[in-house]
């Protein structure tokens, strides 16, 4: 006669959980340490041409810090569009010229923009971490 078999006891639950976990945490970890790695080369390897409707362009004063505590600041304009999202601009933008430029790219006109192909593909999933598609050389279109 053959013994019925036994359910795995919690002990064993436990270890898939954790190896799950594991995993997961891994996953996340490979993400955001080689996502913006591969991201920035896919960006400057693959550019696109963009064409979108301007309602607004604020010259703006960012930064960066690395892990270390070392940072680094730039000057940027923010351009709001109706359709393809805020957008930085900071090819050729300083602090002397920021105003200015800013005030080049007029509400209401269609620009296009270049950008790397991989931000603006994810564009709203960079939206979600607070980030936006950086893009270069606006043209007046309209």
């Amino acid at each position: 006669m053959q013994e019925p078999k036994a359910e795995p006891g919690p002990a064993k639950r436990v270890g898939w959980r954790f190896y799950r976990a594991l995993g997961l945490i891994v996953v996340i970890a490979l993400v955001a340490l080689v996502g913006p790695f591969v991201l920035s080369r896919i960006d400057a390897a693959h550019r696109v041409q963009i064409i979108c409707s301007v309602e607004a362009a604020e010259p703006l004063r960012g930064g960066s810090v690395t892990r270390t505590g070392l940072g680094t600041s730039f000057d940027e304009i923010e351009i709001t569009t109706s359709d393809c999202g805020k957008l930085l601009l900071r090819q050729g933008v300083t602090a002397e010229n920021a105003s200015k430029l800013a005030g080049q790219l007029k509400s209401g006109g269609d620009y296009r923009f270049e950008a790397g192909q991989g931000s603006y593909a994810i564009r709203s999933v960079l939206r979600l971490i607070g980030r936006d598609v950086t893009v270069e050389r606006p043209v007046q279109v309209r």
